[in-house]
């Protein structure tokens, strides 16, 4: 049997990074994110006892981890606490330079899903992660390549 080479090791994509912005400016250097599209569907019943779904809807969801580098983006997290809505947009890209491409997607008015925890660990740096949702029509794919 001959050996085939489907893809080389150097061409699978490695991740890239992400910024969070708030009123125009960028808080957040993200290192791992996250971002999903959920799709509800509903049961329909078919001719000849057959079942098939139709989506109904759809909604947005992600994670995103940062290092904690200053205390900007816990000055405007704190809004949340006092019971007021804190939107914020994504960048978020995808570019190795030995792969055969690069994406990039931006999503606008994303909300803090779940809060945020304070937490650090003596002599280790620290890393927050948060859980975000937002309009699925509000991811948008900026770059294909």
């Amino acid at each position: 049997m001959a050996d085939i080479d489907l893809f080389k090791a150097h061409e699978v994509m490695s991740g890239s990074y992400g910024t969070c912005m708030m009123n125009g400016k960028v808080v957040a250097e993200v290192f791992e994110w996250k971002a999903e599209i959920k799709i509800d569907r509903k049961d329909i019943d078919l001719p000849g006892g057959q079942k098939g779904k139709k989506i109904v809807g759809a909604s947005g969801e992600g994670t995103l981890k940062r290092y904690k580098l200053n205390s900007n983006w816990t000055k405007d997290f704190m809004k949340i606490a006092k019971g007021q809505e804190v939107y914020f947009e994504l960048y978020l890209e995808v570019n190795d330079p030995d792969a055969a491409g690069a994406e990039a997607i931006r999503i606008t008015q994303c909300w803090n899903s779940d809060g945020f925890e304070f937490s650090a660990k003596s002599g280790e740096e620290i890393t927050e992660e948060m859980k975000f949702g937002f309009i699925a029509k509000n991811l948008q794919l900026v770059e294909r390549v």
